[in-house]
C-alpha cells in the first residue's frame, strides 16, 4: 500500500483550471482545488533476483470549486481510477535493502460530476520512477521518486508473502 503526491491528475487539474480562466467569458474570481493524493496497492512477483513484475491499482479524488464574480459558484468532482502493469529492475538487491527503478503502463477511468452534468472517460496511465528504495525484510518501508499517476514522490509499506 502506498500514497503519492504531485500526481499527473493533480497536474492536469491545475493546467485545465488555468486554461479555463482564459477561455470562460467573464472568468471566475477564484478557484479552490482539493485532492486526496494517489492511494494505491501493488502486487509484485519476483521470478528473478534482478527483475519483478506485477500490477498497480490506484484511486485519486479531486474537487474544484469555481467562484464567479457575480456571486455564484460551481463544483467539479473527479474520480481517477487506474490499473497499470508494472516492471521493476533492481539495481541493488540485498536482504534488507533494495534500490530499484520501475516502469508502469495501463489505463485510467475518469468519472467527473459537475453542478449540472456528469461524464466519464478512459485513457492511458503511466508511471516512471527511476529511483526507489525498500528498507526491511518481510515488512518494509519504501519510497520512490518519479513521474506519473503514482506521483513525483510516493511511499508506503510493503509485505513479502
Amino acid at each position: 500500500m502506498g500514497y503519492g503526491v504531485a500526481t499527473v491528475p493533480q497536474l492536469l487539474e491545475g493546467i485545465s483550471t488555468a486554461l479555463a480562466a482564459g477561455l470562460v467569458p467573464g472568468g471566475y474570481s477564484s478557484v479552490e482545488l482539493k485532492g486526496s493524493g494517489a492511494i494505491f496497492a501493488t502486487i509484485l512477483f519476483a521470478p528473478e533476483k534482478k527483475f519483478s513484475y506485477g500490477l498497480d491499482l490506484g484511486i485519486e479524488k479531486t474537487k474544484s470549486t469555481y467562484n464567479y464574480s457575480n456571486g455564484t459558484s460551481s463544483e467539479l468532482q473527479n474520480n481517477w481510477v487506474s490499473a497499470m502493469l508494472r516492471g521493476d529492475l533492481k539495481y541493488v538487491n540485498k536482504s534488507a535493502l533494495q534500490l530499484y527503478g520501475t516502469l508502469s503502463a495501463g489505463a485510467f477511468v475518469l468519472k467527473s460530476k459537475g453542478s449540472s452534468t456528469s461524464d466519464s472517460d478512459m485513457n492511458i496511465a503511466f508511471q516512471f520512477s527511476p529511483i526507489g528504495v525498500r528498507l526491511g525484510n518481510n515488512v518494509a518501508l519504501w519510497a520512490e521518486g518519479g513521474f506519473g499517476f503514482r506521483g513525483l514522490l510516493n511511499a508506503g509499506l510493503s509485505v513479502k508473502l
